[in-house]
């Protein structure tokens, strides 16, 4: 190896390294600056997809007990995403529900998460968790037909709270939900008591990552576009 290709190839590695090392970066999707100022504070109907760059998320209103996306009507038993905004406080601001009152996620419905192919989510904010307050998060299936409660807990002081490294072991959608009914007692895995007042919260932000077999593929590709480049030379 000469030492022309081995400086060509050193440079490709290292340009790989850069570009792996940007696109692993975590992407924040801040759900109430996505949906634009003119959607403040109105109702977006049974779904929703934002966009940054090449990339989506799809955000929709579900119902228990199957987790069926609701069909946009705003009834009681359908509700529709909300883009609640409340200015100077961020902690009571992101996307929640109607019909409710507080225009919050409220049990027994949720909200659930998709995105591009390609990228995982890997963390979730949700907020407006106010003390004793419960919230839960499930790992679903593409069409929520089967879930997995993976986290859950109880409100304290600070009113929000992320729920990180879910790219470690990713599911094809996540619901974000309230396990107990407003003004009764409910259990959390740990066994505690959780509620103690009205019980609704807010989905605030969400990151993702991609997928670590996208970044081995663009720095095969890189190293490829070295590999070219050399013998076009050397021809």
């Amino acid at each position: 190896m000469n030492k022309r290709f081995f400086r060509s190839m050193v440079a490709v590695a290292a340009l790989s390294a850069a570009v792996a090392g940007t696109a692993s970066a975590d992407v924040i999707w801040n759900f109430a600056s996505l949906a634009g100022p003119s959607s403040a504070n109105t109702t977006l109907g049974a779904t929703a997809t934002f966009n940054q760059g090449t990339a989506w998320m799809n955000a929709a209103a579900v119902i228990q007990p199957a987790w069926t996306v609701s069909n946009g009507s705003c009834t009681s038993s359908q509700p529709c995403l909300f883009d609640k905004v409340l200015l100077g406080d961020p902690t009571e601001t992101g996307l929640g529900l109607t019909p409710n009152l507080n225009k919050e996620i409220y049990t027994p419905n949720g909200i659930a998460l998709t995105v591009s192919a390609g990228t995982h989510i890997n963390s979730l904010t949700i907020g407006s968790v106010q003390y004793g307050e419960s919230w839960a998060v499930a790992g679903c299936s593409s069409t929520y037909s089967t879930c997995t409660t993976i986290d859950s807990g109880v409100g304290a002081p600070g009113s929000s709270l992320t729920i990180g490294n879910l790219a470690m072991n990713p599911y094809a959608s996540y619901v974000v939900y309230v396990p107990c009914a407003n003004g009764t007692r409910c259990v959390t895995m740990t066994n505690t008591r959780v509620t103690n007042s009205d019980n609704n919260i807010v989905l605030m932000s969400a990151t993702t990552v991609p997928e670590p077999g996208a970044l081995a593929l663009m720095a095969v590709g890189l190293f490829g576009l070295g590999w070219t480049i050399r013998r076009r030379r050397a021809s």
